[in-house]
């Protein structure tokens, strides 16, 4: 089984970012989601607009999540699954500050409820299930980004009596060598750490091509990564994101 994954941070439709604005980076946006045919991706900061501009330009995904605020509006985390290779058979989308299924629920000091959307895909072929996490988290309160961590591990370990290999991906908001990456690293395997690539900036605002720091991840308990980049490409002399989305394929 091989499994190509994408998660990108699609930044939220903020008209005031001017060059940068949603209206003018949004058909940059989609092709690059077009550019890499990726059978599974995690988006994050899909708005209720953003989620229904991918539902009208991929009709050729299923996708899944909730909006992270208490009637379950909002930003999204996203899960694009191809239809022709995947069937759905489970989802459901949780709050990491302590009640998994209480809607909105979130830190203060943080000040946005902080998710992770779980899917569970069997291939069509194979006939082999794969789960998906995609999750976003906290920025502000460390406390929020210490509690984000523990509850995302211990949501995940819930599913560990499955045996069922996982990947989990998404926008950490912090750095390879922050604690909240010990707890995971101590359990599952990183991509960019597994192959011995040098980690790219994935976050740059507008503002550097280089990038300013390397804070989105993918991880997996028992796949074998095969390989894993940064797209750091200008569409349409726009960048489609703040972000760069990083693109893995896993086996």
């Amino acid at each position: 089984m091989s499994m190509k994954i994408m998660t990108f941070n699609l930044r939220y439709d903020n008209e005031s970012d001017g060059f940068n604005s949603w209206s003018l980076r949004k058909e940059p946006l989609l092709k690059m989601i077009h550019k890499h045919q990726a059978d599974v991706i995690g988006t994050q900061e899909t708005t209720d607009r953003i989620y229904a501009t991918l539902k009208d330009h991929f009709h050729e995904y299923e996708i899944i999540g909730d909006g992270r605020e208490s009637n379950r509006l909002g930003e999204r985390c996203s899960v694009m699954i191809k239809k022709d290779k995947y069937k759905v058979l489970k989802s459901e989308t949780v709050w990491l500050n302590g009640d998994f299924y209480k809607a909105g629920d979130k830190d203060e000091e943080e000040g946005f409820p902080r998710i992770c959307t779980m899917v569970l895909i069997q291939d069509k072929q194979s006939l082999e299930k794969t789960r998906i996490f995609n999750t976003h988290l906290a920025y502000r309160s460390e406390i929020a980004i210490v509690n984000n961590g523990k509850y995302l591990l211990k949501y995940i370990k819930h599913f560990e009596h499955t045996k069922i290999p996982f990947v989990l991906m998404g926008d950490f908001n912090v750095e390879i060598d922050h604690p909240l990456h010990k707890l995971l690293l101590e359990n599952f395997k990183e991509a960019y750490m597994t192959l011995k690539i040098k980690r790219p900036n994935t976050f740059h605002g507008y503002l550097d091509p280089l990038g300013i720091s390397p804070i989105d991840f993918i991880y997996t308990n028992s796949l074998t990564f095969k390989s894993i980049e940064t797209d750091q490409s200008l569409i349409d002399d726009h960048y489609p994101s703040d972000h760069y989305p990083l693109i893995a394929e896993l086996q």
